[in-house]
């Protein structure tokens, strides 16, 4: 573990520049977004956007671990609302993946009600676009 991985998980609210310029692996975006460090998630993906690949998307994690406050702004703010649709190598989308949870009930159904309320609108939008 990194002591980039250690402030991830710390919630450290200031990251050495350092840390930053020694390179950001996709395990420290997956770490931060897994513990709802968003401010940590932001600067992580500023210093290095190509950090994002692997199984599964950056929703998918927020959705498994009900990060809900991650998760809302992975969607409205963090630029990631194309990947709602998007697919895990088990061919999950972020809504099926929190909704095959078994724990956490009340942060899990906050969670699938709030993916169910974003598909449902993008949804909407798509079809008014098509009736244009």
């Amino acid at each position: 573990m990194s002591s980039l991985h250690i402030a991830c998980i710390a919630g450290a609210k200031e990251v050495d520049e350092e840390l930053l310029t020694d390179g950001v692996d996709v395990s420290a975006v997956m770490t931060a977004t897994m513990w709802g460090r968003r401010d940590l998630l932001r600067k992580l993906l500023e210093a290095n956007p190509e950090a994002l690949s692997g199984d599964c998307s950056l929703l998918h994690i927020a959705a498994h671990h009900c990060q809900l406050e991650t998760l809302t702004w992975l969607v409205e703010e963090g630029g990631f609302r194309e990947q709602l649709a998007s697919l895990d190598s088990k061919g999950r989308t972020p809504l099926k993946v929190v909704e095959e949870r078994r724990e956490g009930r009340f942060l899990r159904e906050e969670t699938i009600a709030y993916l169910r309320e974003v598909e449902s609108t993008e949804t909407k939008t798509k079809n008014a676009k098509k009736k244009k």
